[in-house]
């Protein structure tokens, strides 16, 4: 597929030499760097093709796709916006509009699920440390009891001989 991208750019850039104001010679060329996401260059013709022709709906689209293939949502919405406020009744506009809110709330359910994730592992991490802390804890209490009994013990066994070797 990128092949006759290749191909036609050559020729495209050519017409455009020739003659500047074939406005789809600028259109065509957009899609065709679009299609190699060459999204720089497609939305610069994409904006050259409305330069010349302000109402090219499918420039109007392909700029806005671009930057949605950018993962710049909200720009390519605002794009939509004031693409459908010069042309109200755009059906193809307000679908691409509407194609943009959808991948919106696609990406902000995938951040969400993300973070849940992400937050559900780091609980997971805390409840590990924790049970780790807990059981070094308890293994220092017990050998701390155990060396404090020994040493209460040491005394008291050598009360303990002293009383037997006095009563005996």
């Amino acid at each position: 597929k990128n092949q006759k991208e290749e191909e036609a750019i050559p020729l495209l850039e050519a017409v455009i030499a020739e003659a500047p104001e074939v406005i789809d010679a600028y259109y065509t060329l957009a899609n065709c760097h679009y299609k190699k996401k060459d999204y720089v260059e497609a939305m610069r013709l994409y904006q050259k093709t409305l330069a010349l022709r302000p109402d090219h709906d499918y420039a109007m689209i392909g700029l806005a796709d671009t930057l949605v293939a950018q993962g710049k949502i909200d720009d390519a919405i605002a794009g939509y916006d004031h693409f459908l406020s010069q042309d109200p009744g755009n059906a193809q506009i307000a679908k691409a509009f509407d194609d943009a809110i959808q991948r919106v709330s696609e990406l902000k359910v995938e951040d969400a699920r993300k973070k849940a994730e992400e937050n559900g592992k780091d609980a997971d991490r805390a409840q590990v440390f924790t049970l780790v802390m807990m059981t070094i804890g308890v293994v220092l209490a017990l050998a701390l009891g155990a060396f404090i009994s020994r040493l209460i013990s040491i005394p008291l066994r050598r009360g303990v001989d002293f009383a037997k070797g006095v009563a005996e």
